[in-house]
């Protein structure tokens, strides 16, 4: 409705709000359920989406209480897919990013039930960059030793590198994926610079379309004679 948009919600934003300011830190779940078992937890600077994927209104948004998101998914593909497209809009924003893993397959809520409130913090207290999270995700999907293999790693890690916000980070990141895949930093900061050129670049495996650049057609005072008055039509019923 033109008042209850979900795309503009975030779930329990207004009881973690101001958990979220003292942290420092947000604690994104991938459903209700989860923000729930956070909150009973003591983690009450935990939201989520409101029942649809995330979208880059709900990312602004929080980034008027912070600059750290701890992702919070279900360990099972799903959640693993519905994570990395978070940090497609989460990334351009400035956050810094760090994920929570639990063992398994479980959701937050599963795991707080089987292992209880502190093991809960415990995985929170572990959370790992989101550089290590996709590296070790690369490196298990493919041949590091191959020199294709290498190639696809350092395309699947420089896709997200590259939506980074800062050019300060995304060059650190790059060095530091040099460094652990035994490359030249001149060949990945090439590779990286061939990204930053493409705006829609996509891993090799992925299936999304380039969005297509739509012009904006320039308002006439005819057309907005037209807005005015189907305005008046929609607003008063009685107006023919």
């Amino acid at each position: 409705t033109p008042i209850f948009k979900k795309s503009r919600l975030l779930y329990a934003l207004h009881m973690a709000r101001e958990a979220i300011r003292e942290k420092q830190y947000a604690i994104l779940c991938e459903g209700q359920l989860d923000v729930i078992a956070m909150h009973s937890a003591g983690f009450t600077n935990a939201v989520a989406p409101q029942g649809t994927a995330f979208t880059e209104e709900q990312g602004r948004i929080l980034r008027r209480y912070c600059e750290r998101i701890f992702l919070c998914f279900d360990a099972d593909e799903a959640g693993m897919k519905a994570s990395l497209r978070v940090l497609e809009i989460l990334l351009p924003l400035g956050f810094e990013i760090r994920i929570i893993s639990f063992p398994n397959g479980k959701d937050p809520d599963e795991f707080l039930k089987t292992n209880g409130a502190d093991a809960l913090k415990t995985a929170v207290d572990n959370a790992i960059s989101f550089y290590e999270h996709l590296l070790s995700r690369a490196m298990k999907a493919f041949d590091v030793n191959s020199p294709f293999g290498k190639n696809k790693i350092v395309a699947e890690m420089l896709f997200y590198i590259s939506r980074i916000e800062s050019s300060v980070v995304r060059s650190e990141f790059a060095a530091k994926l040099a460094l652990d895949l035994k490359l030249s930093e001149n060949v990945v900061f090439a590779e990286l610079n061939k990204k930053l050129e493409k705006p829609y670049y996509q891993p090799q495996d992925a299936q999304v379309p380039t969005p297509p650049v739509q012009q904006e057609v320039p308002e006439t005072a005819l057309s907005r004679a037209e807005e005015v008055l189907l305005e008046i039509c929609l607003t008063h019923g009685d107006v023919g």
